[in-house]
């Protein structure tokens, strides 16, 4: 598994937030597994640590293809959201509809309450966010230097 690979379109920031997460949380934990079997000295390792930090990078970053967003009027952290179309891997996976980061209106993720499984509405946000929240807990770990960026 040190040589697991996130879909290209959530390395590249872009889907839902529960399938991502999902595949976050498992490369991290892949990390603190090598390192207590004594491997965090190979080579791959740090690879791994990157590839993690990369990803999250590109979803956490302002300019990201699908932002999370801070919900003022409830107080929470909701995923504008994009549909993706990557021609079942086939092609470079873009955002279906376009939509402007700057103008939360015009979010997809906004403007369809069953869109990323009701992420907008706060459905399940406590394990969709949980998988991130535990990839960010290994990265701040394993790359203090982000840790204290995205403190």
């Amino acid at each position: 598994d040190k040589d697991f690979q996130l879909l290209k379109k959530f390395q590249l920031g872009m889907g839902d937030t529960y399938f991502s997460g999902k595949l976050f949380s498992r490369l991290a934990q892949l990390i603190p597994i090598a390192d207590e079997l004594g491997q965090s000295q190979e080579s791959w390792f740090q690879e791994m640590v990157q590839r993690l930090t990369s990803a999250m990078e590109a979803w956490l970053k302002k300019e990201s293809t699908t932002p999370f967003l801070y919900d003022l009027s409830w107080g929470g952290l909701v995923s504008c959201g994009c549909e993706v179309e990557d021609c079942d891997g086939m092609c470079e996976p873009t955002c279906k509809v376009g939509h402007d980061p700057a103008d939360p209106q015009t979010c997809p993720g906004l403007n369809d309450p069953l869109g990323n499984f009701g992420n907008s509405v706060y459905n399940d946000h406590h394990f969709h966010y949980g998988y991130w929240v535990y990839a960010a807990a290994v990265l701040a770990k394993y790359n203090p230097t982000w840790g204290q960026k995205w403190r």
